[in-house]
């Protein structure tokens, strides 16, 4: 399905110097709203959660309308419309997340996830992974391939895209799914000491909460059809933990997640 979609992004306190912005622009996968949050995971490091949500024709209708109003407010007050966020940062925090805004968001519009995936797997069958990727490389491809060519990135905006991507490169990716109270795959085995980006993907029609403490890992949400990310650091000494959903009941089966020994 293809249609216009209207984003939402909101940025939390301290994530980014930039106020809430309100997009509309075309999606080529469907009507979809993003939310930005800040979240604070394993060692009280910062890390950050993205969630993709799909509307019914109501809400995106309902949305559109919203955007459309406020589009002819600043029309008619002489008022900039917002401009998206800077693509700089003082702070390795700051440079990540700015990047992470641009290739999920922003950047020509609608943002590098739209090939690439929401995380750089290069899952959509359309654009390659390019997690850990330099800048060099990032240069090469917006001068090489065509449908690159029109994003018209700053030098700020590619360097802080190239952050984001070289960040990704850091972390091992590990994909799960959840629905009707069951995780696909159902065990996780992750290398001591290694920092984990787990995607979690909830199937279902309701939001469900999550938690690990052992692991650091503190209550979350993952709303309805839904995809969120977490970031944890896998304790040095082997073990066995789990991640279980906090109100679908005795039937829900946790994730269970094994720490193997470094090599």
């Amino acid at each position: 399905m293809k249609g216009w979609a209207l984003r939402r992004i909101e940025v939390g306190p301290g994530l980014l110097p930039v106020e809430h912005a309100l997009l509309i622009t075309h999606h080529p996968h469907g009507l979809a709203t993003r939310r930005w949050e800040k979240l604070y995971v394993g060692d009280m490091r910062e890390s950050w959660v993205t969630t993709n949500r799909f509307l019914d024709k109501t809400q995106a209708m309902r949305l559109t309308i919203l955007g459309l109003f406020l589009l002819g407010f600043w029309v008619l007050s002489g008022l900039q419309p917002p401009t998206r966020a800077q693509a700089g940062g003082d702070t390795p925090q700051e440079r990540i997340a700015a990047g992470r805004l641009l290739f999920e968001q922003t950047a020509g519009g609608m943002g590098c996830a739209v090939c690439h995936g929401n995380f750089g797997m290069g899952d959509l069958g359309m654009g390659s992974y390019i997690r850990g990727i330099g800048e060099q490389q990032v240069r090469d491809s917006l001068e090489s391939v065509e449908a690159m060519a029109s994003l018209s990135l700053s030098e700020e905006e590619i360097r802080a895209v190239t952050t984001y991507l070289q960040w990704l490169g850091t972390l091992v990716p590990a994909e799960v799914f959840f629905k009707r109270g069951t995780f696909t795959p159902s065990e996780l085995r992750v290398t001591a000491g290694k920092t984990v980006q787990l995607i979690i993907t909830n199937s279902d029609r309701t939001e469900h909460r999550f938690t690990n403490l052992p692991l650091g890992i503190e209550n979350f949400t993952v709303p309805s059809r839904s995809a969120l990310d977490v970031i944890f650091t896998v304790p040095t000494t082997e073990g066995s933990f789990s991640l279980s959903c906090l109100e679908c009941g005795p039937d829900s089966i946790p994730l269970a997640v094994i720490v193997r020994p470094a090599e």
